[in-house]
């Protein structure tokens, strides 16, 4: 998560002049649709702890703890809408875009990347995240 943070920081001044909704929603495009060596394992993490209790309660607590983490992050780097998809609802649904991402190996398509996109927008314009927008 800390790598990820550096990478948020990176994204904030490399973009400068791109309004709000637009960055928080690159972002997450960025988030869900970069490779790294942790996807495997996330998604392996993923899968088994549906039918294992141990792995889940670990996972769960685990989140807690990044949730808490990662509000402070916002609060202190001015992502403050960031703070209002910080729930379990929204982590199931950018986590399985993940697992679907790293299963089809979806990287690189930008239809997809735009699908994502309208859909991400069209999450953030039901729960009112960008009032005048």
């Amino acid at each position: 998560m800390k790598e990820r943070f550096e990478i948020l920081k990176k994204y904030k001044e490399d973009v400068k002049g791109l309004d709000r909704k637009t960055f928080i929603i690159e972002a997450l495009l960025d988030k869900m649709l970069d490779y790294n060596d942790y996807k495997k394992l996330f998604s392996i993490l993923i899968i088994e702890m549906r039918d294992n209790k141990t792995l889940l309660d670990v996972y769960m607590k685990n989140m807690e703890e990044m949730t808490n983490f990662f509000i402070e992050f916002c609060n202190t780097e001015g992502f403050e809408e960031y703070i209002k998809v910080s729930n379990k609802e929204f982590g199931v649904f950018i986590n399985s875009l993940i697992l679907g991402t790293y299963t089809f190996n979806m990287y690189n398509d930008t239809s997809y990347r735009d699908m994502l996109r309208t859909m991400i927008s069209s999450y953030f314009k039901d729960i009112n995240l960008f009032k005048n927008k």
